[in-house]
């Protein structure tokens, strides 16, 4: 109270106004640019403080366990993108998400591998030499529905494009890759509300099975093996391929031994099948075979098999073994072309006299039944 009524004192007594606020402010309102300091300090706190006073503005994603993928899994982990996935034309996955007092005009979508697309200082430079990919605005204010290939941009070579058909491939067997998605509201220029979610990638499969033999039917092969040793299998599914191009072999064999030497063009042991060779339908993890239909009779084929784990990922491929199949007579069909009149067969053989003489002489029984009993009744 002292210095202050001191001040009062011995300030010049002609301007009672500009004594007290030079008490009141003595650094603001000091001299001629004490205006120009003040507006600074405001537009400084101003700036500072924008963030905070967004009126509640934010982005949020929805938890993961409500991301839709379109290709069927049964998996539980819905943050990751696995190698069918991928391989399928058209593949989404929809994420849910909720605005907050701003407008979806303005949010924009980039992808990363690496890059904080976030980052104002980085950005820029980063959508410039493609680490930082920008797919546009969205278009619904709940749901994003992104492109499974879009979303895998980053971690392909950049000479690769998303239509390839080595795209999946050139990404490599995933494991400790990820891409994130960034939803940016880059109204202004800078992002000051955002948010993002990060997939990461299974492209890997179970280990292969043990292949024991591969069976024969009409227009159908059956192939046999052991079960594979991986935690992670949820079935086993066949694959085929004709030799020399789908034409018949000669018997001579490439190798003098009457069969053709067993080299596939497209399925290679320990190689992933490629999606050009069909899969057959997916076998149980229980089961121990499987048939791999609509083949020509008369055609040699390389036939494996590969697991396929609960993420729907096809692992690598067992050895390979080939065989064709061929025409089966059933034993029913023998008996009636022999003039049998009994009810009906279920039992078959094949036509090739290596593989079926034993079951043929069943069948020769039935035959020889039925023309004892024909004669006799002609008798």
């Amino acid at each position: 109270m002292d210095k202050l009524a001191g001040a009062r004192r011995s300030a010049p007594t002609g301007s009672p106004k500009k004594q007290i606020c030079a008490v009141a402010h003595p650094v603001l309102f000091r001299g001629p640019s004490s205006a120009v300091r003040l507006l600074a300090f405001l537009t400084f706190l101003f700036v500072a403080l924008l963030p905070a006073l967004a009126f509640g503005q934010s982005i949020t994603i929805g938890p993961v366990e409500q991301f839709t993928h379109s290709v069927d899994t049964d998996s539980t982990t819905l943050s990751e993108i696995w190698f069918e996935e991928c391989e399928t034309p058209g593949a989404t996955i929809e994420i849910p998400i909720t605005l907050t007092a701003i407008s979806d005009d303005n949010i924009h979508v980039f992808v990363s591998k690496t890059v904080d697309c976030s980052n104002d200082n980085e950005r820029d430079e980063a959508i410039n030499n493609g680490t930082c990919i920008d797919l546009g605005t969205i278009e619904d204010e709940n749901t994003i529905r992104l492109e499974v290939r879009d979303i895998l941009r980053p971690l392909a070579p950049g000479d690769v494009g998303v239509d390839s058909p080595e795209f999946c491939t050139s990404i490599g067997e995933g494991g400790r890759i990820s891409s994130t998605v960034y939803l940016l509201d880059l109204d202004g220029g800078t992002a000051d509300t955002k948010a993002s979610t990060t997939f990461s990638v299974d492209f890997t499969g179970p280990d292969p099975p043990d292949l024991d033999r591969v069976g024969i039917g009409e227009s159908q092969l059956i192939v046999y093996w052991g079960a594979s040793d991986s935690d992670d299998i949820d079935g086993y599914t066949v694959f085929c391929e004709p030799l020399s191009e789908g034409g018949l072999i000669g018997e001579g064999g490439a190798n003098g031994s009457g069969t053709p030497d067993c080299v596939g063009t497209q399925l290679k042991e320990g190689e992933r099948p490629p999606g050009s060779v069909r899969g057959s339908q997916q076998y149980g993890v229980t089961k121990d075979s499987g048939a791999y239909g609509g083949l020509q009779n008369g055609v040699w084929y390389a036939c494996g098999v590969a697991g396929v784990d609960r993420q729907g990922n096809t692992g690598n491929l067992s050895a390979l073994a080939c065989a064709r199949p061929e025409p089966v007579t059933d034993f029913y069909e023998a008996y009636v072309d022999a003039g049998g009149q009994g009810g009906g067969g279920f039992c078959a053989f094949s036509r090739s006299p290596q593989r079926s003489a034993l079951v043929a002489l069943g069948a020769a029984a039935l035959v020889f039944a039925a023309r004892r009993r024909k004669g006799a009744a002609r008798s």
